[in-house]
C-alpha cells in the first residue's frame, strides 16, 4: 500500500481490531508482530536499543556493515584510518589494520573483503579472513559498495573504472560505467545480475544501473532523487534509499520504480541512506532523523528514534541473533535494535483510562486540541501493569469542532501515518484498536484538526500485551 499524504484525513485507513481475545494466548514473535502490522499497520510493539562504543583505540568512525561467517557483524569507516572493526553479538569490539576503508562483504570464500586506501593516492581491494589475516589487491582509485555477486567473484564501484569485479584469488576486471555517472553501492538481484545506485554526492546520473556478469549495462532513470543504498528485497525487486527525496524506492527487475516517501510537508531532516532485509520480512533503513526505519512490502513505514543524539546513523544489517545492527558515525558507535520478545495477551474487565470531558487531569481535560500532542500514561491504569507493551482498547471520539483524525503512538517514537480514528464536525464515533505503548507505558494522541479546533476523547481499556 502506498503511503498517503499527511494532511489528508480521509486519506488515512482505520485499522480495526474484528473479534475478541478471550483469556490468555501465548503469541510468538513473529504471530505478534502479524497481529498487531494487522490492526495497526503504523505501529509496532516498541523496539530495544542497545549502542556499543567503539574504543579510542580503533579509531573508526563507522558506516558500512555486514554479517560475516562467524557470526559476528564487520564494519568500515570511510575515514579514521582504523581499518577494519568487528563487533561479536555480546557487544565485544575488535579492530583489524589501518588505513581508510570503505564497503565490506562476506565472500563465497568464508572472507570479508572491502575497499581500502592510505589517504596518499594508493588503493586496493582488500581480504581479511576471520582470524584477522588480510591480503592486498592494489586497484586503481577509491571505491564505493561491494557485494558478493552470483558468479562467486566479488563487484564493486570505483576502483578506477566504475565498475569493478574480483575474483576470490585477486583476478580484477573492470567495466567501463554508463553515462557520467557516479556508481555508489551495489548489491546481487534475484534476476542473477548486479544492481547499483548512481548518483549519490553529486547528482550525477540520479538512475538504478544494472549489470550483468558478462558486462551489460542498463540504466533505468529516476530524477533528482540522490539514490544511496540498495537491496534485494523479500518480494522478487530491489528496494533503495533516495537521501534527497526522502523515500524509499522500489524497482522490478523489469525497471518498474515506485516511490514511498518519508518526508511530508513540515516533517523535515528525513534522509534515509542504508537498507537491508530484516529476520520479520520487511526493509529496515538508517535515517539522518536519527531513527531507524521499517517498511513492510506493501509501503508501511514506522520509525524508531536512536537513544543517542546526532547519531548520524548510516548502514543497517541483519545480525545471526535476529537483531538489526547498525553504524553510527556521530557517536562512533555500534547500535542494536532487538526484535520484539514473545508476548501474551491478558484480558481486563473494560475500564474508562482516559475522559478528557471530566474535569482536569492527567486522564481527564482539557480537550485534546489541532495540531498538538497530548501523553497519556496508562500504566497501573484499569489493571494494567507497568510490565505492559500494548494495550487493546476502544477510542471514542465526540463534540469535535472540525473534521479530523486522531493518531495514537508510543511516547518517544515518531507519528505513524495510519489513524486510529477519523471523523466530521460535531460527529461521536468509536472504533477498537491495538496501541503500543511507551517506555514507562504511555502514549501520544495526536490531534490532526485545524490549528484553534478541538476534540473529546475517551479511551477505554479491555485488554493488554505483555
Amino acid at each position: 500500500m502506498e503511503r498517503k499524504e499527511r494532511g489528508d484525513p480521509s486519506s488515512r485507513a482505520c485499522s480495526r481490531f474484528s473479534g475478541a481475545v478471550l483469556g490468555k494466548h501465548s503469541l510468538g514473535v513473529v504471530a505478534l508482530a502479524a497481529l498487531i502490522g494487522s490492526l495497526l499497520p503504523g505501529l509496532s510493539i516498541a523496539q530495544v536499543f542497545t549502542e556499543f562504543s567503539i574504543p579510542a583505540s580503533a579509531a573508526i568512525p563507522p558506516w558500512d556493515i555486514t554479517p560475516g561467517p562467524d557470526g559476528a557483524l564487520w564494519f568500515t569507516g570511510r575515514g579514521g584510518g582504523g581499518g577494519v572493526g568487528r563487533i561479536a553479538t555480546s557487544g565485544v569490539i575488535n579492530s583489524f589494520g589501518d588505513g581508510f576503508t570503505s564497503g565490506i562483504a562476506a565472500g563465497s570464500d568464508g572472507a570479508l573483503w572491502f575497499g581500502w586506501g592510505d589517504g596518499l593516492e594508493h588503493y586496493s581491494i582488500r581480504r581479511i579472513t576471520t582470524a584477522g589475516v588480510i591480503s592486498d589487491f592494489p586497484i586503481g582509485g577509491p571505491t564505493g559498495g561491494i557485494t558478493a555477486g552470483p558468479d562467486g567473484a566479488l563487484w564493486f564501484t570505483g576502483g578506477g573504472d566504475p565498475i569493478g569485479r574480483i575474483t576470490t584469488n585477486g583476478v580484477i576486471t573492470g567495466f567501463p560505467g554508463p553515462t557520467a555517472s557516479q556508481p555508489t553501492v551495489i548489491a546481487s538481484g534475484p534476476d542473477g545480475a548486479l544492481w547499483f545506485t548512481e548518483g549519490a554526492g553529486l547528482g550525477l546520473g540520479n538512475a538504478i544501473g544494472r549489470i550483468t556478469t558478462a558486462g551489460t549495462i542498463t540504466e533505468f532513470p529516476l530524477g533528482s532523487v540522490w539514490p544511496e543504498s540498495i537491496t534485494a528485497g523479500p518480494d522478487g525487486a530491489l528496494w533503495f534509499t533516495e537521501y534527497v527525496s526522502g523515500a524509499i524506492g522500489r524497482i522490478t527487475t523489469d525497471g518498474v520504480y515506485k516511490e514511498f516517501r518519508i518526508k511530508f510537508p513540515g516533517d523535515y531532516g528525513h534522509g534515509p541512506v542504508g537498507i537491508t532485509v530484516g529476520p520479520d520480512g520487511a526493509l529496515w533503513f538508517t535515517d539522518d532523523a536519527n531513527a531507524i526505519g521499517r517498511i513492510t512490502t506493501a509501503g508501511v513505514i514506522t520509525e524508531y528514534k536512536i537513544p543517542t543524539a546526532r547519531a548520524i546513523p548510516r548502514n543497517i544489517a541483519a545480525g545471526s541473533d535476529g537483531a538489526l545492527w547498525f553504524t553510527e558515525s556521530g557517536g562512533n558507535k555500534i547500535g542494536r535494535l532487538a526484535p520484539p520478545s514473545p508476548t501474551s495477551f491478558y484480558t481486563v474487565t473494560p475500564c474508562r483510562a482516559v475522559d478528557t470531558r471530566n474535569g482536569v487531569g492527567a486522564l481527564a481535560g482539557p480537550s485534546l486540541v489541532g495540531g498538538a500532542d497530548r501523553t497519556f500514561v496508562l500504566a497501573s491504569q484499569c489493571g494494567v501493569p507497568t510490565s505492559a507493551k500494548a494495550v487493546s482498547v476502544n477510542v471514542t471520539v465526540t463534540r469535535p469542532t472540525a473534521a479530523g483524525d486522531l493518531r495514537l503512538y508510543p511516547a518517544g517514537n515518531l507519528a505513524p501515518q495510519a489513524s486510529v480514528i477519523n471523523y466530521s464536525t460535531d460527529q461521536t464515533r468509536a472504533n477498537n484498536a491495538v496501541v503500543t505503548l511507551g517506555f514507562y507505558g504511555d502514549l501520544v494522541a495526536h490531534c490532526d484538526q485545524p490549528v484553534g479546533t478541538a476534540v473529546d476523547l475517551i479511551v477505554d481499556v479491555n485488554g493488554y500485551f505483555q
